[in-house]
Protein backbone atom coordinates (compact mmCIF):
# COMPACT_ATOMS: atom_id res chain seq x y z
CA UNK A 1 0.00 0.00 0.00
CA UNK A 2 1.31 3.44 -0.85
CA UNK A 3 1.79 6.44 1.60
CA UNK A 4 -0.93 8.67 -0.66
CA UNK A 5 -3.42 5.40 0.20
CA UNK A 6 -2.68 5.14 3.49
CA UNK A 7 -3.09 9.08 4.42
CA UNK A 8 -5.91 9.04 1.87
CA UNK A 9 -7.54 7.00 4.19
CA UNK A 10 -6.70 8.22 7.47
CA UNK A 11 -8.21 11.23 5.90
CA UNK A 12 -11.19 9.86 5.08
CA UNK A 13 -11.47 8.21 8.72
CA UNK A 14 -11.15 11.50 10.39
CA UNK A 15 -13.94 13.44 8.06
CA UNK A 16 -15.81 10.21 9.28
CA UNK A 17 -15.14 10.77 12.83
CA UNK A 18 -15.83 14.38 12.94
CA UNK A 19 -19.36 13.51 10.60
CA UNK A 20 -20.33 11.14 13.64
CA UNK A 21 -19.31 13.07 16.13
CA UNK A 22 -21.54 16.10 15.00
CA UNK A 23 -18.55 18.85 14.43
CA UNK A 24 -17.79 18.03 10.40
CA UNK A 25 -20.43 19.30 8.85
CA UNK A 26 -23.61 21.87 9.02
CA UNK A 27 -25.73 20.17 11.75
CA UNK A 28 -23.96 21.54 15.04
CA UNK A 29 -22.85 25.38 13.27
CA UNK A 30 -26.81 25.71 12.09
CA UNK A 31 -28.39 24.62 15.53
CA UNK A 32 -25.87 27.47 17.02
CA UNK A 33 -26.75 30.14 14.15
CA UNK A 34 -30.49 28.96 15.29
CA UNK A 35 -29.64 29.76 19.33
CA UNK A 36 -27.39 32.55 18.47
CA UNK A 37 -30.14 34.06 16.04
CA UNK A 38 -33.11 33.41 18.90
CA UNK A 39 -31.47 36.22 20.97
CA UNK A 40 -33.16 39.19 21.33
CA UNK A 41 -30.77 41.63 19.17
CA UNK A 42 -28.41 39.22 17.17
CA UNK A 43 -28.96 40.47 13.71
CA UNK A 44 -27.19 37.14 11.93
CA UNK A 45 -25.18 34.47 13.07
CA UNK A 46 -22.07 32.78 10.97
CA UNK A 47 -20.85 29.98 13.39
CA UNK A 48 -18.55 27.05 12.42
CA UNK A 49 -17.81 24.20 14.24
CA UNK A 50 -15.25 21.74 13.51
CA UNK A 51 -11.17 21.03 14.55
CA UNK A 52 -9.29 24.15 15.16
CA UNK A 53 -5.36 24.65 14.74
CA UNK A 54 -5.29 22.20 17.64
CA UNK A 55 -7.13 19.37 16.37
CA UNK A 56 -9.68 20.51 19.45
CA UNK A 57 -13.15 21.16 18.86
CA UNK A 58 -13.91 24.73 18.58
CA UNK A 59 -16.56 26.84 17.42
CA UNK A 60 -15.52 30.05 15.55
CA UNK A 61 -17.58 32.87 13.69
CA UNK A 62 -19.23 36.32 14.41
CA UNK A 63 -22.63 37.06 15.37
CA UNK A 64 -23.90 40.43 14.15
CA UNK A 65 -26.35 42.55 16.35
CA UNK A 66 -28.72 45.70 15.96
CA UNK A 67 -26.31 47.18 19.08
CA UNK A 68 -25.13 51.04 17.67
CA UNK A 69 -21.70 51.10 20.32
CA UNK A 70 -20.59 48.22 22.91
CA UNK A 71 -22.46 49.42 25.94
CA UNK A 72 -25.15 48.72 23.86
CA UNK A 73 -23.52 45.63 22.82
CA UNK A 74 -22.35 43.97 25.90
CA UNK A 75 -25.83 42.78 27.11
CA UNK A 76 -26.11 41.27 23.90
CA UNK A 77 -22.78 39.22 23.96
CA UNK A 78 -23.64 38.08 27.57
CA UNK A 79 -27.10 36.98 26.43
CA UNK A 80 -26.06 35.27 23.18
CA UNK A 81 -23.06 33.64 24.89
CA UNK A 82 -25.30 32.10 27.81
CA UNK A 83 -27.40 30.55 25.37
CA UNK A 84 -24.72 29.19 23.07
CA UNK A 85 -22.99 27.65 26.68
CA UNK A 86 -26.17 26.43 28.21
CA UNK A 87 -26.82 24.58 24.74
CA UNK A 88 -23.86 22.73 24.46
CA UNK A 89 -24.02 21.65 28.07
CA UNK A 90 -27.08 20.37 27.41
CA UNK A 91 -26.49 18.62 24.40
CA UNK A 92 -23.62 16.30 26.91
CA UNK A 93 -21.08 14.47 25.67
CA UNK A 94 -17.83 16.36 25.48
CA UNK A 95 -19.68 19.51 23.69
CA UNK A 96 -19.03 21.55 26.84
CA UNK A 97 -15.21 21.16 26.17
CA UNK A 98 -15.96 22.37 22.78
CA UNK A 99 -13.26 25.58 22.73
CA UNK A 100 -15.10 29.01 21.98
CA UNK A 101 -12.62 31.85 22.12
CA UNK A 102 -12.46 32.70 18.55
CA UNK A 103 -16.42 33.63 18.47
CA UNK A 104 -16.91 37.66 17.75
CA UNK A 105 -20.30 39.42 18.79
CA UNK A 106 -20.15 42.33 16.71
CA UNK A 107 -21.93 46.16 17.11
CA UNK A 108 -22.84 47.87 14.00
CA UNK A 109 -19.60 50.26 14.70
CA UNK A 110 -17.81 47.70 14.62
CA UNK A 111 -16.80 46.55 18.11
CA UNK A 112 -16.25 42.93 18.55
CA UNK A 113 -17.07 41.54 22.31
CA UNK A 114 -15.72 37.53 22.50
CA UNK A 115 -15.93 35.32 25.20
CA UNK A 116 -12.28 36.04 26.71
CA UNK A 117 -13.57 39.99 26.89
CA UNK A 118 -16.52 38.80 29.46
CA UNK A 119 -15.24 35.90 31.88
CA UNK A 120 -12.18 37.35 33.73
CA UNK A 121 -9.00 36.12 33.78
CA UNK A 122 -9.85 33.57 30.83
CA UNK A 123 -7.53 32.34 28.03
CA UNK A 124 -9.16 33.64 24.65
CA UNK A 125 -7.52 30.22 23.08
CA UNK A 126 -8.69 27.73 26.27
CA UNK A 127 -12.18 29.45 26.11
CA UNK A 128 -14.49 26.67 26.54
CA UNK A 129 -18.63 26.60 26.64
CA UNK A 130 -18.32 25.22 30.24
CA UNK A 131 -16.44 27.68 30.80
CA UNK A 132 -19.10 30.13 30.17
CA UNK A 133 -21.65 28.43 31.49
CA UNK A 134 -19.85 28.25 34.62
CA UNK A 135 -19.28 31.84 34.07
CA UNK A 136 -22.76 33.12 33.58
CA UNK A 137 -24.76 30.23 35.17
CA UNK A 138 -25.86 28.32 32.10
Amino acid sequence: MSRRSVFSTIGGLGVLALAACGLGGGGLSGELDDVAEGVEGVVSSELHAGPGGTFAAEVSGDIETSAADEAALRPIAEDVLRALAAHMVERGGDDADTRCGMIRVLAQDGTAIGPADLVPGAAQDLMTFATVADAFGA
